[in-house]
């Protein structure tokens, strides 16, 4: 299961780094984050980034008063041994 943010708010003029901590899915499968890729319609991208367990994203844009939904998709890479 994905992990859930919270609500951010954000000023339509801000870029903001937004995070999302997938250590809790990866122990359970024991794997690493290979890639990440964000979603954010209505927003604009920055940039993106990952590390074994977390993405972030960087976000500017959107309107006043107006809620955005951002996905974060990962390909994730198993630890090999005996299931």
């Amino acid at each position: 299961m994905p992990p859930v943010m919270d609500i951010k708010y954000q000023d339509p003029g801000e870029t903001k780094d937004y995070p999302f901590d997938w250590i809790v899915p990866l122990q359970q499968d024991d794997g690493t984050i290979d890639s990440a890729t964000f979603t954010a319609p209505g927003l604009t991208i920055v940039a993106q980034s990952s590390t074994a367990t977390n993405a972030t994203v960087l976000l500017a844009g959107g309107e006043l008063g107006t809620t955005y939904t951002v996905t974060c998709t990962r390909n994730e890479v198993i630890a090999p041994g005996i299931y």
